[in-house]
């Protein structure tokens, strides 16, 4: 089989990378793709340490090239043990570079859920609660992710996550929303006044990623089979067994209105998550 060849060999062809990035780190394949750019692996010429290199075309992004990505400057403001943590970033007339850590033995959460099916409550509550906890840390510092979904969540084998790829993130101050007309997310997780093509507001839309992604963990498929569900009808009724607050929680999520959800302090106060909140705080004092 023939060995991949690494990006900054491939890149190299058509554009000299920056000294200052390849002096530092030698970058190794790649590890995926997305709508402004790719991400390769990496490591820390000084150090040792794996990281990961994400190539953001500078013709791609939304705002002017002279200005910085919304990902590295949402990064530069974030210090959170469930957020991936930026180490540095270069730039040159194509591309910015953005370092961020690799955690150790982790996979997306997607491919996580295709090994496991399906997490008991107990579980999925942990899972909840440790991205609700990001999402409402980016939302006190003006920020918001706009992209929630399962693949953009790195998971370790203690189930710890991290949340990633912020490239669709919005600043705006919670005390003084604006509308948006342009959605830059993933269908299966948009509400159901995006997919109308409505304006909305970024905070209910966050919440209704959030409920897609609960119902996901706890029953291993999607709430609904088309974007006229989302629109219109119920979600799926579940086919396991859940605790009535879990059940109060989507029912909550998935309200039609949004101006009808919960907002994302509200879910953090809700007695499922208080409940799971408990546990794991008695689970690790007791270890």
């Amino acid at each position: 089989m023939k060995k991949k060849e690494p990006v900054a060999t491939q890149v190299s062809r058509k554009h000299i990378l920056p000294a200052e990035l390849t002096d530092r780190y030698e970058l190794g394949p790649r590890l995926g793709s997305g709508g402004y750019g790719f991400v390769v692996s990496a490591v820390d010429r000084l150090t040792g340490q794996p990281c990961a290199v994400k190539f953001i075309y500078k013709r791609k992004i939304p705002s002017s090239s002279s200005q910085l990505p919304i990902e590295i400057s949402l990064l530069q403001h974030t210090e959170h043990t469930n957020i991936i943590l930026m180490e540095s970033y270069f730039q040159d007339e194509v591309f910015f570079y953005l370092v961020m850590e690799a955690p150790h033995s982790t996979q997306d959460l997607f491919s996580c859920l295709e090994e496991h099916d399906y997490f008991s409550e107990r579980l999925a509550r942990h899972i909840f609660i440790q991205v609700v906890e990001a999402v409402l840390y980016l939302k006190q510092i003006g920020f918001y992710h706009r992209d929630i979904k399962d693949e953009n969540i790195l998971i370790d084998r203690s189930f710890n996550i991290k949340l990633i790829d912020f490239g669709s993130a919005i600043r705006q101050n919670s005390s003084c929303p604006t509308k948006m007309s342009h959605f830059h997310g993933t269908l299966a997780f948009a509400s159901p006044e995006i997919l109308k093509g409505q304006a909305y507001y970024p905070e209910p839309a966050e919440v209704w990623s959030l409920g897609v992604l609960l119902y996901t963990l706890l029953y291993g498929k999607v709430p609904f089979s088309t974007p006229l569900q989302v629109i219109q009808g119920p979600f799926h009724t579940p086919s396991l067994s859940t605790s009535k607050p879990g059940l109060h929680l989507l029912a909550w999520l998935f309200r039609k209105n949004p101006k009808h959800r919960p907002t994302l302090d509200q879910i953090w106060d809700h007695p499922w998550l208080s409940a799971g909140k408990r546990a794991d705080s008695n689970s690790s004092t007791s270890s």
